[in-house]
C-alpha cells in the first residue's frame, strides 16, 4: 500500500501542504483519498472533496474528509466548495483529470495558492489561464511520485496515516474473478 500512498505524498509535497492549510481534494476515489490522508498527516486543518459518486463521498467523509460536495449537473460546483470551507483554499489537488474538475480547480484556489494536477484523463484541455496567470496560481503537475518510499513508512509507522481504512474487500485466490470483476466496475470498493 505504499505504492498509492507514494502518489499522495508527492502530490502534497508538489502542492506544499503545510500545517494550517485549507485543501480542496477534486475526485475521491482511491488517490484523492491517499492525497487527503497526506494532507492532514502534513498539518491540513481542513479538507474537503468532491467526486460525482456519492458512496464514495461517504465512504470519503467517514474517513478522512471534513466535508464533501457532490457533484451534479445542476449545481454550482465553484460555489458549493468554496462554501464548504470557512477560509480560502490554500491548495488544490486535482484527481479526476476531467477538464471540467480542473476548471473547478483553478477557480476555487486562492491567488498565490497551487494547483496540483495528479489525475491523467483528458490530454487536452481548454483552461481559463489568463485567471489563474493574473491571480498567480502554480499550476504542478506529477506523474505518480519519487522518493517518496522513506516517508510512507514513517507515516504508516507512526500511525498519522492508517493505510488499511481503504482495504474495503478481500478475496481468496480461487475468487480472482469476483475480484477482478470488483476492481473492473470499483462498486463499493476502494482496494
Amino acid at each position: 500500500m505504499c505504492e498509492p500512498l507514494s502518489v499522495g505524498v508527492h502530490a502534497c509535497q508538489r502542492a506544499n501542504i503545510q500545517p494550517g492549510s485549507t485543501v480542496a481534494i477534486l475526485g475521491s476515489g482511491p488517490i484523492g483519498l491517499v492525497c487527503a490522508m497526506v494532507a492532514k498527516a502534513f498539518g491540513a486543518r481542513k479538507v474537503v472533496m468532491s467526486d460525482v459518486r456519492e458512496e464514495r463521498l461517504t465512504f470519503a467523509k467517514k474517513v478522512v474528509a471534513d466535508s464533501v460536495v457532490l457533484i451534479k449537473n445542476d449545481i454550482d460546483v465553484v460555489q458549493q466548495l468554496k462554501d464548504s470551507v470557512d477560509k480560502e483554499i490554500d491548495a488544490t489537488i486535482e484527481c479526476s483529470g476531467f477538464e471540467s474538475s480542473m476548471k473547478s480547480a483553478l477557480a476555487i484556489t486562492k491567488s498565490g495558492g497551487v494547483v496540483c494536477c495528479v489525475g491523467l484523463h483528458d490530454s487536452t484541455m481548454n483552461l481559463p489561464l489568463m485567471d489563474a496567470n493574473v491571480r498567480e496560481v502554480d499550476i504542478k503537475g506529477i506523474f505518480r511520485y519519487r522518493n517518496t518510499y522513506p516517508i510512507c513508512i514513517a507515516l504508516i509507522e507512526s500511525g498519522k496515516v492508517d493505510i488499511k481504512e481503504l482495504i474495503t474487500h478481500r478475496f481468496k485466490l480461487d475468487e480472482v474473478e469476483e475480484a477482478f470483476e470488483m476492481a473492473r466496475t470499483g462498486k463499493d470498493a476502494i482496494k
